[in-house]
């Protein structure tokens, strides 16, 4: 960038800086321009740029006070060489940034854009690249191009990236073209564009285009890119070293953590919650905490974050903090904050509510991290939250909303698996129905468990055999062991006109649950075969060995039973051992 000669070797000391700028030396840059202001230069380019310096943090202090008194001061001086006739495309490119962004002036964007068109018409590959990115946010995708192809073919990295972009992504403009992207990428990147270098990188991982892949490639390009600060460059590579994927063979957690780390300091928000939780399991909870809030500070992942700080403050026993954060994540949509809020309100037990202000839940399905996919369309990776943070504690209804002992049309006692902890009278069941449905309604199986069973006694909510059966095998389909015994009970006896008993399907489920253990499963499968109910054929070997394994657990009614039949059993001899 030249400015106009008032000392000797005004220019080339200015334009030694603009090179240092372009190549990330702020330091060397902000030397050279400091001397310039003490020298007297009367060129307000110089101190528009030591403004962008102070107002973005660049080698300076983040100062956007000073940054807008040295933005004021580059104004009146390139107004005055207005004035004076003695403008260039260098002083219109200034003028066109300032007040396209308000640096010091009233904000004025058309202004700002004829500024920029008239240095980019006079070739100042910056202005030609500015310009593009301006059209290119008004949909003036052919200026767009044809400027940014200006500015690229004069060396301008970052419009050699751009331009890498409009071919990547297409447009009528500039017709998709992957390996166009990859000779503007590479022309970049060989300048140590760390942004050209990311994307090279996600080139050649993902071999779009009929780009060769190319593992090694990927890694090394990913590797420059986060050397030299691009955020989204060391998470990526955080991502290869934490999973050990190619061209790695093992994992590396150290240079898992250094990565993210970096990259979390440089404000990218998928990386901060890493850090966060990496925080949180080696009991950091201070540190874990702070990056928390920074993620959200920032607007992204605000169920995820919010949940874990719910989780956080329940460790420091700060009952408060954590309801409330909890209620933040679960009203955002969090299927996991949805579940503990119904056990909150659900169970007298799960919390101690005396001193938690409690609101009606407001839940809102729209998930607030999306703003994470970006106009790109290159590689991103989502970082999943609490899997495994919710606990398996279950609600209990009223006894009379209950299955036990209930009886067949074959005068068979099958037993109901039923949670262990009782439901208290005072507890808020509707608000306890509300968040276990808003969880179930997202596929939460231990949420769709309980609202089967509140539907079912009608707790919180009136009673609907037809949705509680739905609620049943939705949870049952995903494997909860509970839900499978319930909901084979129910196809065992059958509800008056709303569902025929169905043995099959009952044997089924109860088998199902049976298979993970569960002994009131077990101990119904006996009662089934040990009595042929819905016609099956009786099988006492069977009834016999499904008593067995929940007698080994323990359950009551099956060591009961075994001593019952125990007599009958061997008189039959169709017990060959025990």
């Amino acid at each position: 960038m030249e400015v106009i000669d008032q000392v000797p070797n005004m220019s080339s000391r200015f334009d030694s800086a603009d090179k240092h700028y372009a190549r990330g030396d702020y330091e060397e840059a902000s030397t050279i321009i400091e001397s310039l202001v003490h020298d007297g230069v009367e060129d307000g380019c110089v101190y528009y740029k030591l403004g962008i310096m102070y107002y973005k943090g660049l080698s300076k202090p983040l100062d956007k006070k000073k940054a807008t008194h040295l933005f004021e001061l580059a104004i009146a001086k390139l107004n005055n060489q207005l004035r004076q006739n003695s403008a260039n495309k260098h002083h219109f490119f200034c003028l066109g940034m300032m007040y396209t962004n308000g640096y010091g002036v009233k904000e004025d964007k058309l202004i700002g854009l004829s500024y920029l068109l008239s240095s980019a018409e006079q070739g100042l590959p910056d202005a030609q690249y500015y310009y593009a990115l301006s059209m290119d946010a008004i949909k003036h995708q052919d200026d767009a191009f044809k400027y940014c192809k200006l500015a690229a073919d004069q060396h301008h990295s970052d419009a050699q990236t751009a331009l890498g972009i409009m071919y990547s992504s297409g447009t009528h403009a500039c017709p998709q073209n992957y390996q166009e992207a990859l000779k503007y990428y590479e022309l970049a990147a060989s300048q140590g564009n760390p942004r050209a270098q990311y994307n090279l990188a996600v080139l050649y991982s993902t071999a779009k285009g009929g780009v060769c892949q190319d593992f090694q490639k990927a890694f090394d390009y990913y590797k420059e890119s986060a050397n030299h600060g691009y955020p989204r460059a060391q998470y990526n590579l955080a991502i290869i070293y934490d999973n050990g994927t190619l061209p790695l063979t093992t994992k590396d957690p150290d240079n898992a953590f250094k990565y993210y780390y970096l990259a979390a300091e440089n404000g990218h928000p998928a990386s901060q919650f890493k850090v966060a939780l990496i925080f949180e399991n080696r009991g950091n909870l201070s540190d874990s905490l702070k990056y928390l809030n920074m993620t959200i500070e920032q607007g992204y992942f605000l169920r995820e974050a919010h949940f874990q700080l719910g989780e956080i403050y329940s460790k420091l026993n700060e009952s408060q903090e954590a309801f409330n954060h909890y209620k933040i994540s679960a009203d955002s949509g969090n299927p996991h904050a949805q579940f503990l809020l119904g056990r909150f309100f659900g169970s007298s037990g799960s919390a101690n509510l005396s001193s938690i202000n409690l609101g009606a839940p407001t839940c809102s399905s729209v998930a607030d991290n999306g703003r994470l996919n970006n106009s790109l369309n290159l590689v991103d990776y989502f970082v999943k939250s609490g899997e495994n943070s919710y606990h398996r504690d279950n609600i209990s209804t009223d006894n009379n909303a209950s299955y036990d002992n209930v009886t067949s049309k074959s005068s068979v006692n099958l037993a109901e698996d039923k949670p262990q902890n009782n439901i208290s009278i005072d507890v808020m069941r509707e608000q306890s129905f509300q968040y276990f449905k808003f969880a179930a309604d997202q596929g939460h199986p231990e949420a769709q468990f309980n609202v089967a069973r509140m539907y079912r006694g009608g707790v919180g909510t009136n009673v609907d055999h037809t949705e509680a059966i739905r609620y049943y095998k939705l949870s049952a389909d995903q494997g909860h062991p509970i839900a499978q015994c319930n909901l084979a009970l129910v196809y065992a006896k059958g509800i008056e006109g709303i569902l025929e008993p169905n043995v099959q399907e009952a044997i089924k489920y109860f088998m199902l649950s049976a298979k993970q253990g569960n002994s009131k499963a077990q101990f119904n499968l006996g009662v089934i075969n040990a009595s042929g109910m819905g016609g099956i054929e009786k099988n006492y070997s069977q009834a016999y060995r499904y008593y067995c394994l929940a007698a080994c657990q323990g359950n009551s009614k099956a060591i009961e039973y075994l001593e019952n039949q125990k007599q009958n059993l061997s008189n039959k001899s169709l017990i060959s051992s025990k």
